[in-house]
C-alpha cells in the first residue's frame, strides 16, 4: 500500500467531499440491519472484505467516522504504524491507511458510513459500508454505570 502523505490525504478528503456533495452512483454494502447485533451489524473484517468485492479492485484505504474508528480500536482491528516523527504515525487496518473524518457521516437512525477507496489509477473509486455500531438504548446506562463504578473505586 502507498504511504498516506499529506497531499494524498488532502486528495482523498477532497474526493470524498465531492462525492458527498454531488453523489455519484456509489456501490453500497449495508450490514446495518434493523437492530444492533454484535458483530453482524457493526464494522468487522468480514464486512470490510465483502464491501471490498464491490469495489472491483484492491482497497487502498478507508475513511471512517470517529464512532466507527473507536469501535475498531476497542476490537483491536487497527494498528498504529510509527513514523520517523510523531506527526507521521498512521493508523492502519489490514495494512491499509485509515482516515478518521467526521464528515463521512452518521444519520438520524444511528447508522454510520465508512468509505473504502482505491486511488491507485485514474479517478478515486469508492464503496460505502453502512454499519450500526451500537444499540442506542444501552449506551447511556452502560456509560453511567461504568462512571459510577470508577468513581466508587476512586473514593475507596
Amino acid at each position: 500500500m502507498k504511504a498516506l502523505t499529506p497531499e494524498r490525504e488532502a486528495h482523498i478528503r477532497e474526493a470524498v467531499a465531492m462525492a458527498l456533495k454531488y453523489p455519484p452512483i456509489i456501490p453500497v454494502h449495508d450490514v446495518s440491519g434493523d437492530t444492533f447485533h454484535d458483530p453482524t451489524t457493526n464494522f468487522s473484517p468480514s464486512a470490510f472484505l465483502d464491501a471490498e468485492e464491490k469495489l472491483g479492485s484492491e482497497c487502498q484505504g478507508l475513511v471512517v467516522y470517529p464512532m466507527v474508528f473507536g469501535g475498531m480500536r476497542i476490537k483491536h482491528l487497527v494498528d498504529l504504524v510509527p513514523g520517523e516523527i510523531d506527526e507521521n504515525r498512521q493508523w492502519t487496518f489490514m495494512g491499509r491507511p485509515v482516515l478518521v473524518w467526521r464528515q463521512v457521516g452518521e444519520d438520524a437512525r444511528g447508522l454510520y458510513d465508512s468509505w473504502l477507496f482505491d486511488d491507485s489509477e485514474g479517478p478515486v473509486k469508492f464503496v460505502r459500508l453502512v454499519t450500526r455500531e451500537f444499540e442506542e438504548k444501552k449506551v447511556l446506562p452502560w456509560t453511567l454505570s461504568r462512571l459510577w463504578e470508577r468513581m466508587m473505586a476512586w473514593l475507596h
